[in-house]
């Protein structure tokens, strides 16, 4: 089986796949080059593009059309940009590198939120208005999204490659819903997983983070706050600056230029805010059914102390799971990992990630 490349793009011996695109260099910074490739999908209308990035299976120019056995798709929290998770995936991907059994086993992609990209607009390009419509950035449109992202490399990658679904935060939410609509055609597959890293699939309104900081997620605030971008941008000198006195050295450099980016892209934090209003309303009691039907497929890490989810919240979630495969899946993580580990902890909660890989049966031969 090939996997339809485009031979016009290539990056560290990877032919780009097909159904993405490059982005163009006016979209991205000179930090964006080389692995993981940064690109972009172009969803059915209305949705418009979603930024993705890839890690290529294969470690030589000979391997850029190799089969992986497993796809790892990352499906990331909110604020959602994929840029905050390039540490923990990278870690991810130099592991399995590593060990030369597995050199060629895992391809990763992670997908964007609609809306949740510094440099790439959702919906109506041709718009004047800085902000996205506010149903194409609601959760029933990033579901739709991520389920679209989901079927393509599901048709692109045959039955024989195992699916490996990683989320963080929300992005567990997602994958709660994307199990649930696409259950048949996983089915078919050798080996199907999820990890869930701090997930919040039971009322985040509930969390302490979800009491203080609910209100700033209604309406109008979104568009307040995202107007507030402006300032940033076009008053305040050197923002990148400021970030830097506030936040080093606890911040890494490369997460502060995510950051700052963020900051100066008012219709980024217009989705955020309004996706986060719409999380605090739908996610409510945890999905029993769907913890219980999968939970053999279901890994979870849970911080030691977690204030967007809340120990009543995990204690719901950890009654449903009593009993079940899943239960013997959890991972509580150390004192001092945070919810927001991407930023400082990616290598620790990466090395659980590839642990459970290799334990799991998502690395290696796809028959075992």
């Amino acid at each position: 089986m090939e996997v339809g490349v485009d031979a016009d793009f290539v990056s560290h011996g990877a032919s780009l796949p097909r159904f993405l695109r490059p982005c163009e260099s006016s979209q991205r910074s000179a930090t964006h080059a080389g692995v993981p490739v940064h690109a972009v999908y172009t969803h059915k209308h209305p949705f418009g593009n979603a930024q993705v990035l890839w890690w290529p299976a294969g470690t030589r120019a000979s391997d850029s059309d190799v089969v992986p056995r497993t796809i790892l798709l990352f499906i990331p929290g909110n604020p959602g940009l994929v840029d905050f998770y390039v540490p923990f995936l990278n870690a991810i991907d130099r592991s399995v590198r590593a060990d030369s059994t597995y050199s060629t086993s895992v391809t990763i992609f992670a997908h964007s939120h609609l809306g949740l990209s510094s440099y790439i607009r959702v919906g109506d390009q041709s718009s004047n208005s800085p902000f996205p419509e506010t149903s194409s950035v609601a959760l029933p449109a990033q579901i739709q999204a991520h389920v679209e992202f989901l079927d393509e490399l599901l048709v692109a990658y045959g039955p024989p490659t195992r699916v490996l679904l990683v989320g963080h935060s929300i992005g567990c939410w997602f994958i709660q819903e994307i199990l649930k609509a696409r259950a048949a055609a996983l089915r078919v597959r050798p080996r199907v997983g999820a990890y869930l890293l701090f997930p919040t699939i039971s009322h985040i309104v509930r969390s302490p983070n979800g009491r203080k900081l609910s209100p700033f997620f209604r309406p109008p605030w979104p568009r307040v706050l995202a107007n507030l971008s402006h300032l940033i941008k076009y008053v305040v000198p050197m923002p990148q600056r400021i970030l830097a006195v506030l936040l080093r050295p606890t911040w890494p450099a490369n997460q502060l230029q995510v950051l700052h980016d963020f900051l100066r892209a008012p219709g980024a934090i217009y989705a955020s805010l309004t996706m986060a209003h719409d999380e605090m309303e739908t996610v409510r009691e945890p999905d029993a059914d769907f913890l219980r039907e999968f939970a053999h497929d279901l890994w979870f890490y849970y911080a030691g102390e977690d204030d967007w989810v809340g120990e009543q919240q995990r204690a719901v979630v950890l009654r449903v799971l009593r009993g079940t495969p899943a239960e013997s899946h959890m991972v509580h993580g150390r004192a001092g990992v945070p919810h927001a580990f991407c930023i400082n902890h990616s290598a620790e909660v990466a090395s659980q990630c590839v642990e459970w890989m290799r334990t799991g049966g998502f690395l290696g031969d796809p028959r075992a």
